[in-house]
């Protein structure tokens, strides 16, 4: 039996004796803190969330009462008492607010697209079929094969759970779930003069309330994901050495990325000492954005960057900044492992898809080769 406390910055789970995380982080002493609690009887394992220890050391209690009662007297039979929409609101979806990076994510893909159509049926009711329908739903409303994809991937993880805490007894209905095979490789990137018309733009209509500017500026000087500037700290800069830690990247490695002069000033301009560990960008209560301001879209739209754009891999969104950047990197001929290193691809395969736009390196080499060998014929 055990508790923990939540890292807020990287959200390791960490032993109430240990003060500190592996990533730096001090336990937090007050405000928003997390907990999680583990009890485990005869093999059989319990996990719980918390938000204070107090509340955590109540539900220690009652998740082994729990245990020791199936211990004695058998499990309850839970299947068919749950509805879809019960066990995601009342357990899948607490947990994953503690446990998982993108809850927000699921949270908004699970009230779109399953509440609806599976949330009413009890849990064990659900079979291949009714995912088979939702897939169809989903890839005939027009949405790629990527969205189909994660929403399955989210009914899998969710039915995983559910089996795992005993809500389900047969197999998981989503787990041979096929998608058909999609190419979601964004190729469309700003030339200088329109990321000059964008930042112009941009900064017109940038307050305190949307940081429009300062995040595109980022997102183009140092190719940021948008999660990883919403979760960016005054911790994470080191204004000193000029750098910024990217924690809990998407990759799930933390990297190193560069203060360039315009981007330092910015930064400095928002600094506030009274805010050292508080979020960079925030919408207000110290709580970080979620998603990209929509003015963003406006700008965009205004400026005629998706006019007459069908393919939405060639359309102009938030996330092509960062394609923008390693595409900037490949045409001066950086090499693609620094480049990987730099944007923080979990694989070298995932950078190649710049290779095209470096100098043509391998034919000036064989240009080479064949003057020296015109020298000799000669």
């Amino acid at each position: 039996m055990a508790i923990y406390w939540i890292c807020p910055s990287c959200n390791t789970p960490n032993s109430l004796n240990k003060k500190k995380c592996k990533c730096g982080t001090s336990y937090p002493k007050s405000g928003n803190r997390k907990f999680r609690v583990q009890v485990q009887i005869n093999k059989r394992r319990l996990s719980r969330s918390a938000q204070t220890l107090a509340m955590a050391r109540e539900i220690e209690i009652v998740l082994k009462e729990k245990l020791l009662k199936e211990k004695y007297f058998g499990k309850e039979n839970k299947t068919s008492k749950i509805t879809l929409n019960k066990f995601f609101q009342d357990h899948y979806f607490p947990w994953a607010k503690t446990n998982l990076k993108y809850s927000k994510t699921i949270e908004s893909y699970y009230n779109n697209w399953i509440k609806d159509r599976l949330g009413e049926k009890n849990i064990d009711e659900i079979t291949v079929q009714n995912i088979e329908q939702l897939k169809v739903n989903i890839l005939s409303s027009g949405r790629s094969a990527r969205t189909a994809q994660q929403i399955i991937a989210i009914l899998k993880a969710l039915f995983n759970k559910a089996i795992e805490w005993d809500f389900l007894k047969k197999n998981n209905p989503a787990k041979n779930i096929k998608i058909p095979k999609f190419d979601n490789k964004r190729t469309r990137f700003l030339s200088e003069k329109e990321a000059c018309k964008l930042l112009k733009e941009c900064k017109k209509r940038t307050t305190s309330k949307n940081y429009l500017y300062q995040m595109v500026l980022l997102a183009l000087s140092t190719g940021m994901r948008a999660r990883e500037i919403f979760n960016l700290k005054w911790q994470d800069v080191d204004f000193k050495n000029k750098v910024i830690w990217i924690r809990d990247a998407k990759s799930g490695d933390s990297r190193v990325t560069f203060l360039s002069d315009k981007v330092e000033k910015e930064l400095l301009s928002l600094c506030s000492k009274k805010e050292r560990n508080g979020y960079i960008f925030k919408k207000g209560n110290n709580e970080p954005f979620h998603e990209v301001p929509k003015i963003f879209y406006r700008i965009v739209n205004q400026l005629g960057f998706n006019k007459n754009i069908e393919d939405r891999r060639e359309k102009v969104v938030f996330h092509t900044l960062r394609h923008t950047f390693c595409s900037w990197l490949a045409i001066e001929g950086v090499p693609l492992h620094v480049i990987k290193e730099l944007a923080g691809h979990k694989t070298l395969q995932m950078t190649e898809r710049y290779a095209h736009l470096m100098p043509d390196i391998k034919r000036k080499a064989i240009e080479e080769i064949w003057e020296k060998i015109g020298l000799f014929s000669d």
